[in-house]
């Protein structure tokens, strides 16, 4: 699944660089398009994944290190990263996911990605500064992060969950991406 996931999403990704590239304008028609069927296509990968990792957090609980080893651990957080269809899943996914960092089963890193997810999708400010937004502005693709509840703490609170400061992540996403 996880497979399946990254594949389309790095594929997706090399066309926004190369459509941005061709297209300044925002709202040109075909920008539009090849954004509304990247979503569609999203969505049904996402929906798909989000149905089957119900399925296995109903049977085993989160999937931690102890049950899935470390990379299917982290499998398994990417995978209820991504269902952003299902908010509600992804809240009741983020206290067993906590719980489960306490335990030693997961990365605490993990859960201040999906904190920061549910936030922004409910509406409010992420703590963390790990969702960022990316935009087309004179045939590049700009990198922000989306609207942070408190800039002055953010590299402290980032550091508690074991991320580095915000300025070092953007500059590595900014060139990763």
């Amino acid at each position: 699944m996880t497979r399946v996931d990254q594949n389309l999403r790095k594929k997706q990704w090399k066309e926004w660089k190369n459509l941005v590239r061709e297209n300044t304008n925002k709202n040109d028609p075909k920008l539009l398009a090849m954004v509304q069927k990247m979503a569609k296509e999203l969505l049904r990968v996402d929906k798909k994944n989000t149905l089957e990792m119900k399925k296995i957090i109903s049977k085993y609980g989160w999937p931690g290190r102890s049950l899935v080893g470390k990379k299917g651990a982290l499998n398994a957080w990417l995978l209820v990263q991504h269902a952003d269809h299902d908010v509600d899943f992804q809240e009741k996914c983020l206290k067993l996911l906590t719980a489960a960092a306490e335990k030693g089963e997961v990365d605490k890193k993990r859960v201040a990605y999906l904190t920061d997810r549910v936030l922004l999708h409910r509406g409010k400010k992420q703590i963390y500064g790990t969702q960022l937004r990316s935009f087309p502005q004179k045939g590049k693709t700009i990198l922000k992060p989306q609207p942070i509840r408190n800039r002055k703490k953010i590299d402290e609170l980032r550091k508690s969950m074991g991320l580095e400061p915000l300025e070092i992540y953007l500059d590595k996403m900014r060139k990763m991406y």
